[in-house]
Formats: structure tokens, C-alpha cells, sequence
């Protein structure tokens, strides 16, 4: 199964020398078209951490990306980013409860109702006088402008 992407492959780095491999998850959401935290949602399994203010340093070091300079990025594992953009996302993804469809009930049978007609309700919408307040700030005493 082909996921349908948008725009660069998101770059993986290291932060630390021989160490994990890491994408930036609004870039990996981005780039498979799942915006505003919907990645999250549809891959629950996923391995997710923010990024520390010295990992922020580093990579801005580095030269990586702006996205860095944001409060709370997200660090994904690019080994699990390419599980998904190569289609072998069900590890990822949120186990369902209920695996199979619900069949439906035959043995009940519906009572049938008898029929009655429907009664204008409207009664309800007749006006109602209610006094309106007024504003004696704005009450202008016309003896004082002549």
C-alpha cells in the first residue's frame, strides 16, 4: 500500500554521536498529510519525545531547520517514520476493540406504531411584549445645545 505524500522527505539526524536517528514530527506530518496533531491520533504506537532546550542548541548548531526555534517539537524515530512511508504502518496504528463488524439482529421483529399526524407546534413563537431598557447616558437634554 503507496501512502500518498506531499512535498520533501522529512531529514533524519542524530543528536548525539552514535545515536537513535530522529525526524521532526511536524515534518513527517506534513509530509504525509496528516496536519495539526492528526499523525499523533492515527499512529498512537508511535515513539514520541520533545525536545530539550540543549538538543534544540545543538541541532540549531548544526544547521538542521527553523522548525527548531518552536516551543515543543516533536522528535520521531526515523526507523518507525520509514515503517510508515513504506506502508508497514499496522504496528503503529490504534488497536480496535471490535476486530469485525456488528451483525444485526434479525430475530426481533419492530412493532408497528399506528399512525398519528403531527401537530403544529408552533404556538410557542408568538411574540411577547417585554420593556426595552433605556440608556439615560446617552439621553441628551435638547435645552443645552441652543
Amino acid at each position: 500500500m503507496s501512502v500518498r505524500t506531499y512535498g520533501d522527505k522529512p531529514m533524519s539526524f542524530q543528536i548525539e554521536d552514535n545515536g537513535e536517528y530522529y525526524c521532526i514530527g511536524s515534518e513527517v506530518g506534513n509530509y504525509l498529510r496528516l496536519f495539526r496533531g492528526s499523525l499523533y491520533k492515527r499512529y498512537p504506537g508511535m515513539f514520541r519525545r520533545t525536545m530539550t532546550n540543549e538538543e534544540r542548541k545543538r541541532l540549531i548548531d548544526m544547521g538542521i531547520n527553523a522548525h527548531c526555534l518552536a516551543s515543543s517539537v516533536s522528535l520521531l524515530k526515523a526507523s518507525e517514520v520509514e515503517d510508515i512511508i513504506d506502508g508497514n504502518d499496522e504496528k503503529y496504528k490504534a488497536v480496535s476493540v471490535h476486530s469485525s463488524e456488528p451483525t444485526p439482529r434479525e430475530g426481533k421483529t419492530k412493532k408497528s406504531m399506528p399512525w398519528v399526524p403531527s401537530l403544529p407546534n408552533s404556538s410557542h413563537l408568538d411574540a411577547v411584549p417585554q420593556a426595552t431598557p433605556i440608556n439615560r447616558n446617552r439621553v441628551v437634554n435638547r435645552r443645552s445645545l441652543r
